[in-house]
């Protein structure tokens, strides 16, 4: 970690001051390659973008550093090097958030969308009962409350609970005729 930070003000210091005037190359490597992770989670519809999400089965706006390993690719390659930077630099999810908006392309409860973790790791006991562990956003907020698919019926302390805060908590989600978007945190406009 120290060696990134000793990096990161190298890159911003002038040769006048003993810095290398041109930037971290480790710094700019990073940037460059979590730009790509900002246009695949923008959700675009391009040929190289679906390709990848379908090859490496891609759900999660925030996580999509994930791979198929076994498979030599591009995109395993830059998963690799983020994976690696991962934990010494940033987590996507402090840096990027989903603005809901019509809430067909957010996973209710493995994207996320409410606070800074998924649902499914808010809630373990409700997201174990869930039929649809992939479902959208807009299926289980719709119009006029929410909508549960549940596998069995609610038994335990824990799970009512469970069930009770996340109800109160997505009683204020309003969707509208909007796409979702991702908002970057460290520019005014949102965009990376």
């Amino acid at each position: 970690m120290q060696d990134l930070l000793d990096c990161l003000g190298q890159s911003f210091t002038s040769k006048n001051n003993r810095g290398l005037g041109v930037g971290c190359l480790k710094t700019q490597n990073i940037v460059i390659l979590t730009k790509w992770l900002w246009r695949l989670s923008l959700g675009e519809r391009a040929l190289w973008s679906e390709t990848i999400k379908s090859i490496h089965n891609l759900t999660n706006k925030l996580k999509v550093t994930q791979s198929k390993k076994f498979l030599p690719s591009v995109w395993n390659n830059i998963s690799k090097v983020l994976e690696s930077y991962g934990n010494e630099v940033i987590k996507l999810h402090d840096i990027f958030s989903i603005h809901v908006g019509n809430g067909n392309s957010t996973m209710f409860w493995i994207d996320i969308w409410l606070g800074r973790a998924t649902l499914q790791d808010k809630f373990p006991s409700l997201f174990s009962l869930e039929s649809n562990k992939n479902c959208p956003l807009a299926d289980r907020c719709p119009p006029g409350g929410t909508s549960w698919s549940l596998t069995s019926k609610l038994s335990g302390l824990r799970t009512i609970v469970e069930l009770v805060i996340l109800t109160s908590l997505v009683a204020d989600v309003h969707l509208n005729n909007n796409p979702n978007k991702l908002h970057f945190f460290i520019s005014i406009d949102g965009q990376f």
